[in-house]
């Protein structure tokens, strides 16, 4: 019997080239996500070699470059008409990306690669800036040993008055609110007035104590406004927010001399808000994407609120509750700590300049 001999089959997933037109139709239908992982797959096979032609991704790469310049764009806030200006500023590190005509993918790897590098640059700029500011008066004493402190049995005071500022949306609406009645707002924006007041009752040292909270509006039209609530103040919170770098920068050259100038010698907290965006990888993403930033770090925040001559350092989250829970302790033992004669003492001595 003659057996005819078969024909062997041209289609080689491994090397054939023959077969690339086959690998490439079947590429075509595959999103970007699936040609990523088809990548990852194997650098030997020829149809995960074809991954990274420029036919598949221009289109992708043409549609995120234009999400990212339009998502940078912001409008610029005129102070003298107190509105935002038509003019728009957006980021010039998408317009040479807009040119390119070959190896999108290479060129959108190394964009990512520039947004890393800017954050980077600006983080350390930032620690750099607060560090060229000398220490007003160093009584920085950390958290934890706040919460050590005992209540002293001859303090009969158990109302205190504690005021929050602020630039504006910061989260110190949301945070007072938070903390006042154990909730979040359901509201994405909570509008302050001149002054918006809250209260709540806490236990310390099986001491019941009344904390008055007050709120304040941080646009530059209240300025003359605020200062009506300075007077009595147990405590001011200065408040940041960690997505914010001109918040933190306002810290220095605003808040901190308004107080001092209208409430010398006044005891000062620092406030990181929103810290609960340093561990979402979708707000992190867009703030990468929009402001080529990284969410403020805690040694950031440390680092100023030694520089500036804060009393301590906190940080809360009011979506994820992080930091409220013991926040009241703070208050409560923080003013009584710098009312203590012994307090007191101390800190005359160990007072000096940088």
């Amino acid at each position: 019997m003659i057996h005819k001999k078969q024909k062997q089959s041209e289609f080689n997933i491994n090397n054939s080239v023959l077969n690339d037109d086959i690998f490439r139709l079947v590429l075509s239908f595959l999103q970007i996500t699936d040609l990523c992982k088809l990548q990852l797959a194997s650098k030997q096979l020829r149809i995960c070699q074809l991954t990274t032609e420029d036919q598949y991704w221009k289109d992708y790469y043409m549609e995120r470059i234009h999400w990212f310049s339009e998502a940078s764009k912001t409008n610029r806030w005129n102070k003298t008409t107190g509105t935002y200006d038509v003019v728009i500023l957006q980021s010039e590190l998408y317009t040479k990306h807009v040119e390119y005509t070959e190896n999108y993918k290479q060129h959108l790897i190394e964009l990512v690669g520039e947004w890393m590098i800017n954050a980077e640059r600006e983080q350390q700029e930032l620690t750099r800036e607060i560090e060229g500011y000398y220490a007003w008066n160093d009584i920085y004493v950390p958290k934890e040993d706040i919460l050590n402190y005992k209540l002293n049995s001859n303090v009969t005071s158990s109302h205190y008055k504690i005021v929050l500022v602020g630039d504006d949306t910061v989260g110190k609406t949301s945070l007072l609110y938070t903390f006042s009645t154990d909730s979040f707002p359901q509201y994405e924006h909570l509008p302050t007035t001149s002054s918006d007041n809250y209260s709540k009752n806490c236990l310390v040292d099986e001491r019941v104590c009344h904390l008055e909270l007050h709120d304040s509006e941080g646009h530059y039209e209240f300025d003359r406004l605020r200062r009506y609530i300075y007077p009595g103040t147990d405590m001011f919170c200065i408040c940041f927010s960690c997505s914010l770098e001109t918040s933190l920068r306002n810290v220095y050259s605003k808040w901190i001399v308004e107080i001092n100038r209208l409430h010398p010698n006044s005891l000062i907290i620092l406030i990181c808000t929103k810290t609960d965006l340093r561990d979402d990888p979708i707000k992190r993403r867009e703030l990468l994407v929009k402001r080529h930033r990284k969410p403020s770090s805690t040694e950031q925040g440390i680092l100023l609120a030694r520089r500036m001559g804060c009393f301590t350092y906190v940080e809360v989250g009011a979506i994820n509750n992080s930091g409220m829970a013991d926040l009241h302790q703070v208050m409560v033992r923080g003013i009584n700590m710098w009312n203590d004669p012994a307090f007191k003492k101390k800190q005359k001595k160990s007072c000096h300049l940088q």
